[in-house]
């Protein structure tokens, strides 16, 4: 399980000014949006949380049958109702390629709130999260302190203009940003994606792990482009204190009464060391993506 996907472009990094000029150049160069996510051991491989239960290939629609089970569950102690597609209707429509083909490309994603929010809490996942933000990428990565573990990694992903679908072979596709969910997919800048392929012998749809898809040959069309950042675990305080001077932590990423614990013991045990150290004077929202904060040097050579 841990183990780096072959075939994306890994660099090691020495520093976070480093990352920060190296995010500099894609952003630069690249011509389509950006995707990012954060890891928290640069030897951890891009796996769902439902691969993680080792349900990697699962069913698509026993995956919706599933979460059709557990639904009356979920609504009676959320008080919230969730549309749940009905599991004959799209059973049948997950016999054919064409209609959800057409479905996961165009949309709308089949109970995509349900599925975003019930992420968000933990229940195991087919989506694979991912951040339009560099920076909030950045502290899922060095969040925990895992004094263990030698380097974090960032990702950033660039989806290729053309693309090619067919059966037999995994698709990947993005579910969101316009969902209305947990309100965490807002303030994490959150983006999904899921990949999958159809059999033509069995007729079926199956969840198939992400790293398939960026490892398949192409062809002649120009591949997504995958970077993956390693950065020494040592940099993490260097890191979170940059994050925390634009007010970008725990608190604005959760807005629960635990982060806010967690936010203000990283402030005062381990960011605080000195009167001038740099800490957001309030709790306000992070900046917004797009708008890069201003580059602080690190104290660690590039």
């Amino acid at each position: 399980m841990l183990r780096s996907v072959p075939l994306i472009e890994e660099h090691n990094l020495r520093s976070w000014g480093g990352f920060l000029k190296r995010l500099k150049e894609i952003t630069r160069t690249s011509g389509a949006d950006l995707l990012f996510r954060g890891h928290g051991d640069s030897r951890w491989s891009l796996h769902t949380t439902l691969e993680r239960r080792g349900q990697g290939r699962m069913l698509v629609a026993g995956y919706y049958r599933l979460m059709g089970r557990v639904t009356p569950q979920v609504e009676s102690f959320t008080d919230r109702t969730f549309e749940v597609p009905s599991y004959p209707k799209l059973k049948k429509d997950l016999e054919e390629y064409d209609g959800f083909s057409r479905t996961l490309t165009f949309g709308p994603f089949p109970a995509a709130s349900y599925l975003i929010y019930t992420r968000h809490h933990g229940f195991p996942s087919p989506l694979l999260d991912w951040t339009r933000s560099a920076y909030i990428a950045a502290f899922f990565a060095f969040a925990a302190e895992h004094k263990q573990v030698k380097r974090r990694s960032i990702y950033v992903w660039q989806r290729a203009e053309m693309r090619a679908h067919g059966t037999n072979e995994p698709e990947l596709h993005k579910v969101g940003q316009y969902v209305r969910t947990h309100r965490r997919h807002v303030l994490q800048q959150c983006n999904y994606t899921i990949c999958a392929t159809y059999s033509t012998e069995n007729k079926e749809w199956r969840f198939t792990p992400h790293e398939e898809y960026f490892t398949r040959d192409t062809g002649t069309l120009p591949p997504d482009r995958v970077w993956k950042f390693n950065l020494p675990s040592k940099e993490r305080l260097t890191i979170l204190k940059f994050l925390d001077a634009f007010n970008l932590n725990a608190y604005s990423l959760f807005g629960s009464d635990d982060s806010l614990m967690e936010t203000l013991a990283l402030r005062e045990l381990d960011l605080h060391t000195r009167s001038d150290a740099p800490t957001s004077s309030t709790l306000a929202p992070p900046v917004r993506a797009g708008q890069a904060p201003p580059t602080v040097p690190s104290r660690t050579r590039k």
